[in-house]
């Protein structure tokens, strides 16, 4: 009697324990779990269940405290003695090994713990070796940073307690029995008598419209009716988050041995790095059977377990359709053991909203996350922990959405709950200061970006020791605020250091590693590294690839990457194969209206309008717009983008009023899109300015570049690329306007920028130097306008295939010189060359074609007849920076 007396208060201190870290009240938790922790290892004498379930507890606690190497600790000690004393597969085993997979893969250590066979040869080829996922198109029709719709850090949130209140005490000579029908009446009944006794305070106001109960979940509408699994877009890595747990503070106690009733787990948020630890669980669990159910109500807690053990694992292999189908059983038998609404429904609406987000159905998505909302309103303080998770979810959907402002409200109130149940220096505050970082990094507020990062590394730096994989994160994510700030030597230095991090603490290369690979690779292609940019693309992919299937929607970023840096280096035939095989990847896994699905084809345009196929590209870029119109609100940066590209078909077609609708279009949306500035603004400027300089509206043209130069010098540090570009559009107004002094000194200061900032033998160099050139002609400096040409010629032929119009037009610039030199055997053997050139990539009557054959015919006539009546030659001089695309800047 006195024994059972004993452990029955070590279960009672065990339920208020729950209730306390219900109540956030954690250090107090911890109190009470370490009481009935001493008192069972008195009693039993040896390694017990009972004793495993107050170390879980305990383990449980310090992770939502984020003591995560504490906490491993514990589930550790507990797994050994559930391992000796428990049936293989037993439920109790399995929570354990996928809490302790979590926090190793967390730490990108799960093959240290759980080693692995090595997985099958690919067959694709070997990619050299060249890293949160910020994957975004340099050429994106998107903003950078939904790009990046990375929202990386969620809090660490881990299953129910072990709950030792469901038990008797059992005889130490009798079997214990299972869980009767009458218990878990008894349970639910407690249970939802102490829901309705607790004050239900106000839930914080929100701006969304309020979202009514969804009918029973019913997974054949659910599904899409494409064959191919759904994949997740892994440009917004979401944070790693536990299941949530009940109290059941409120109960009978039955045998000490007997298992506890759990909510189900829910999925990482991160699929690509935590896969694998919950491919382990799946192998040790096998669904009750019929007979079992029809027997035991409480064979539904196992069918709940099962289903949400093998959604994860599925949800975390990018297998969203099936996960979704593995929810939804764990959601039936749970509306059949639990009251309508259940607080262990929340976290369940949230797995399914996470499921269908992934597949790029946001507002079903939205809807279940809401729901989830309610039921934690309904259940705990409106500033509970659970809820500030899923206000996160909310906030990560209305952000892909385009809805920034209600995005923002939804992290703030999430960083208010934090601030309140939280230390300033908790790690779940530094995933709050990671979101809103997130939106003002989309809405051009670099500096509040920049902020709030430093904020959140100087909180892990004092959490985790120094090297530590959450770190290395917070040096991506300032490494690439700095590079939108232009400032990429900076950026490369926090990049490689995050890479230098993730080597060090990881066995193999994981997802974190394809991201580190990706941000250098966009800071190389920035700097016109387009091959060693190429390489740390190809790296990054290979890397995917070895975590996903080759139709993932991660594998379609990638391969958008590569054709960009292919498409820089006008490989147009190649970059277009990487860009249609991106777009169809998204369009198995996404729906035909989703945002993907039309960056894909603003990609495919940006490609067809550089080989002058302007009537296809602008079919693309129209299925675009109509697409972003469609899936954004009014007046997103994706919209206008899009008009910018239309805009550039109409000013190479000549249309310049048209095209000046366009510009003027996308302006109004990006200035009122970004509030503190952005080089999208300066390119419509530029745009604009140069289509008025090809109209001879000289001074108007004028003050809107200069308006671009303004915000670029505001923008980016001296010396960057698009003040280069900027200074040069002004050049090429003051040389319309025979100004040719301001002209050459706005294009040698473009020109000095550009050699500091590129390598040798980048395009943009041979730019400046055939402007120079031309100018230094009109001033009649005909061997230094000679000596540019030449370099740029140089440039030219390293860059570019042999027969490239570039190369031909340059050489008609250099024939004109000579010609005016009469070096006329030396003029007439370039133009031969540039006619050569014309007539392969176009028809005979082409004005290139009939103007080149003209100087030629011009050339043997004044051969021919020494008195040179023949006429003078004409030039087919052009500025090369004609047209500006807002994706080159």
């Amino acid at each position: 009697k006195k024994q059972e007396r004993t452990i029955h208060f070590a279960h009672v201190l065990n339920n208020i324990g729950i209730i306390s870290s219900d109540q956030n009240k954690f250090d107090e938790a911890l109190g009470y779990y370490q009481q009935a922790l001493k008192i069972k290892q008195d009693f039993y004498q040896g390694d017990h269940v009972d004793i495993a379930r107050s170390l879980t507890n305990i383990g449980i606690t310090l992770g939502d405290q984020g003591k995560r190497d504490e906490s491993l600790g514990f589930h550790q000690r507990a797994l050994k003695i559930y391992e000796k004393l428990l049936p293989a597969g037993h439920i109790d085993i399995i929570s354990s090994r996928s809490i302790i997979t979590e926090i190793l893969t967390h730490h990108e250590k799960y093959a240290e713990q759980f080693p692995r066979s090595p997985s099958p040869q690919r067959t694709n080829h070997h990619i050299p070796p060249t890293e949160p996922f910020d994957i975004t198109s340099s050429r994106s029709s998107r903003s950078g940073t939904l790009e990046e719709r990375r929202k990386e850090n969620e809090p660490f949130h881990f299953p129910q307690r072990a709950s030792t209140s469901i038990q008797r005490i059992r005889s130490p000579d009798r079997p214990d029995l299972p869980f009767s029908c009458s218990h878990m009446g008894e349970t639910m009944g407690h249970g939802e008598q102490h829901a309705e006794s607790l004050p239900r305070p106000r839930s914080p106001q929100r701006t969304n419209h309020h979202i009514p109960p969804t009918e029973p979940f019913d997974i054949t509408s659910s599904r899409s009716s494409r064959s191919d699994t759904l994949e997740e877009r892994r440009k917004e890595n979401e944070p790693f988050h536990f299941p949530q747990r009940a109290s059941t503070s409120t109960q009978t106690i039955p045998s000490s041995e007997q298992h506890d009733v759990r909510s189900g787990r829910g999925p990482t948020g991160e699929p690509v790095r935590d896969h694998e630890a919950y491919e382990e669980p799946i192998l040790f669990h096998h669904p009750v059977s019929e007979t079992q159910h029809r027997a035991d109500p409480s064979s539904h807690i196992d069918t709940i377990d099962y289903s949400n053990a093998q959604a994860d694992a599925l949800y975390n292999k990018g297998k969203y359709e099936e996960a979704l189908e593995h929810y939804a059983q764990a959601l039936q038998a749970h509306e059949k053991i639990y009251p309508h609404d259940h607080l262990n429904a929340a976290k369940i609406f949230d797995n399914i909203g996470k499921s269908f987000k992934n597949q790029g159905m946001y507002n079903q998505a939205l809807m279940y996350h809401e729901r989830a909302l309610q039921v934690q309103y309904r259940f705990h303080p409106c500033d509970h922990i659970d809820s500030a998770e899923t206000l996160d979810n909310i906030g990560h959907i209305l952000s892909v959405q385009g809805h920034y402002h209600e995005a923002l409200d939804r992290y703030y109130q999430a960083h208010t709950i934090r601030g309140k149940l939280c230390s300033a220096e908790d790690i779940c505050v530094s995933v709050s200061l990671d979101n809103i970082a997130s939106i003002r990094r989309i809405e051009g507020n670099y500096d509040g970006a920049l902020c709030c990062f430093q904020q959140a590394l100087e909180i892990r730096q004092k959490i985790y020791r120094q090297d530590h994989i959450d770190i290395a994160k917070s040096f991506n994510n300032i490494g690439s605020i700095l590079a939108n700030q232009g400032k990429y030597d900076a950026a490369f230095d926090y990049h490689q250091k995050a890479l230098q991090m993730q080597e060090k603490l990881c066995v193999v290369e994981s997802v974190s590693f394809a991201e580190t690979w990706n941000n250098m690779g966009h800071i190389l292609s920035k700097q016109g590294k387009y091959d060693k940019a190429r390489e740390n693309y190809q790296r990054s992919c290979e890397i995917l690839m070895n975590y996903y299937s080759s139709g993932h929607v991660c594998i379609a970023q990638s391969l958008d990457n590569i054709g960009n840096t292919l498409q820089s280096q006008r490989q147009y035939d190649k970059a277009l194969e990487n860009y249609q095989r991106a777009y169809e990847i998204r369009n198995k896994c996404y729906p035909p209206n989703h945002c993907d699905v039309a960056e894909s084809l603003t990609n495919i345009g940006n490609t067809l309008s550089d080989q002058e196929k302007y009537h296809e590209a602008e079919n693309y870029y129209k299925q675009a717009l109509i697409i972003y119109e469609s899936f954004y609100p009014p007046g997103h940066e994706a919209i206008a983008t899009c008009l910018n590209c239309i805009g550039n078909i109409r000013f190479s077609q000549s249309m310049y009023d048209e095209a000046l609708e366009y510009y003027h279009r996308a302006l109004q949306i990006y200035e009122k899109f970004y509030p503190f500035g952005h080089v999208k603004i300066a390119t419509s400027l530029n745009n604009i300015g140069n289509t008025l300089t090809y109209q001879t509206k000289y001074d108007e043209a004028l003050g809107q570049c200069e308006r671009a130069l303004n915000i670029y010098k505001k923008l980016y540090p001296a010396g960057h690329s698009a003040i280069a570009l900027s200074l040069n559009t002004i050049s090429n107004i003051h040389h319309k306007q025979e100004k040719y002094d301001k002209a050459f000194q706005y294009c040698q200061q473009a020109l000095r920028i550009r050699e500091a900032f590129y390598p040798d033998d980048h395009l943009y160099v041979a730019q400046s130097l055939q402007n120079i050139g031309t100018i230094l002609t009109d001033f009649g400096n005909c061997d230094e306008a000679l000596y540019s040409h030449r370099r740029a010629l140089a440039i030219l032929e390293r860059v570019f295939p042999p027969s490239h119009i570039k190369i031909a037009r340059c050489r008609c610039h250099i024939g004109d010189i000579l010609n005016e030199q009469e070096k006329l055997d030396e003029a007439l053997h370039e133009f031969r060359q540039a006619l050569t050139i014309f007539e392969q990539i176009h028809s005979t009557s082409n004005v290139d074609v009939a103007n080149t054959r003209r100087k030629i015919d011009n050339i043997l006539n004044r051969q021919w007849n020494h008195n040179g009546t023949a006429g003078q030659p004409c030039r087919t001089t052009e500025h090369i920076d004609g047209r500006f695309r807002s994706s080159e800047i």
